[in-house]
């Protein structure tokens, strides 16, 4: 009996280290201590657990949202009223076009100050979830396809992200641009509301979606001009500082300001067009059967120059849109980050912040 305990206990001497219990730590106090591995993993990703990844994720991803929701609505706020304007210039057609300060003058005297913001309320109601959509579906896909490109083809993801971010949000976008342009463009409706109905009761809900193809003509090309421009003038502009992770406030603004400027040029063609295209009611009589046909006849009976009606509106609001929502965006990103206690990571993904302070680095669980 004694000769068989000494040979337990030689064995147990010889077990790895690992299987045996620190002193004094209980079952409980080891669970409890897990939460500490997944701040270790930091700056080593061969440490990092699966249950690190989708839990800091998952908290990315809801931040993106709120702060590309949070973006959009001030940048909706802020430059409708030039958008109306933009709009009604582009509808007009022919050669004979009044000049903007007539424009203006005309709304004015007809529908006051608040006419500038007349169909706001489409806008407002759907500018957050619309951006939220926007951001968090581009974020999600550059993530998913950064860790497989290598780095010189790493803008392929930035294209990628932009362009299924515009497929996205095009069904919510359609229909509320609809309501949104004939608010600006005709005074038939008390209100946004009275639109939507007005049009599902008279048009059927196809209506809702006029212009949808001239949508993701303009916006998919937007989207990738946009954000590879804007991502290529960051990672130039991080380089240009090294150890630098973030923009400074005065970058994102002149950053975003190109990068919006850039994308509206390159496809104020296809918002004349979508204009032309939202503003067919029934009753009258049809110009345009399609973007193609709507082109056409464009450049036919205005020249290219047509194509470029209200190009000045429209790089004012892209100018500033571009800027305001980058700018805002990264700030939001970076308020929330530091409140959920997340960082990006190289690459774009999301991780644990190194430097936790001391009562969240003895949790279980960040987010």
């Amino acid at each position: 009996m004694q000769h068989f305990q000494r040979s337990l206990q030689a064995t147990a001497q010889r077990l790895p280290h690992q299987f045996k219990r620190p002193p004094g730590q209980s079952p409980r106090r080891r669970k409890a201590n897990r939460g500490l591995h997944l701040v270790s993993a930091v700056g080593n990703p061969a440490r990092a657990k699966v249950g690190a990844s989708s839990s800091a994720s998952g908290v990315g991803a809801s931040k993106n949202a709120l702060a590309g929701g949070l973006a959009g609505g001030l940048v909706a706020l802020s430059l409708y009223p030039v958008d109306t304007i933009k709009t009604l210039v582009q509808a007009e057609t022919g050669a004979g076009q009044r000049s903007i300060p007539r424009i203006f003058q005309k709304l004015v005297e007809k529908h006051g100050m608040f006419g500038l913001y007349r169909g706001l309320g489409s806008n407002l109601v759907t500018a957050t979830p619309i951006s939220a959509i926007y951001a968090s579906t581009y974020e999600a896909v550059k993530e998913v396809l950064l860790p497989h490109l290598p780095p010189k083809f790493q803008s392929v993801a930035h294209c990628s992200a932009g362009a299924a971010a515009s497929v996205a949000t095009s069904f919510v976008f359609t229909p509320s641009e609809v309501v949104k342009q004939r608010m600006q463009y005709t005074s038939q409706y008390a209100n946004s509301w009275s639109a939507f109905l007005g049009i599902l009761r008279t048009e059927g809900i196809t209506s809702l979606y006029n212009g949808w193809g001239a949508v993701l003509a303009r916006n998919i090309p937007n989207s990738i001009i946009k954000f590879y421009t804007y991502e290529s003038l960051k990672k130039l502009a991080l380089d240009r500082r090294p150890g630098a992770t973030r923009l400074t406030q005065l970058e994102s603004l002149v950053i975003g300001g190109v990068s919006g400027v850039s994308a509206a040029f390159c496809t104020t063609p296809f918002d004349v067009v979508k204009t032309r295209l939202q503003n067919q009611m029934p009753g009258q009589t049809i110009q345009y059967g399609g973007v193609t046909e709507c082109l056409r006849k464009i450049v036919a009976e205005e020249g290219v120059a047509g194509l470029y009606r209200g190009v000045g509106p429209r790089l004012f609001i892209y100018v500033s849109q571009g800027a305001i929502f980058f700018a805002s965006y990264e700030v939001l990103k970076r308020v929330l980050q530091d409140e959920w206690r997340i960082a990006p990571r190289e690459g774009g993904t999301i991780g644990y912040k190194e430097s936790a302070p001391a009562p969240l680095q003895k949790a279980a669980k960040i987010g």
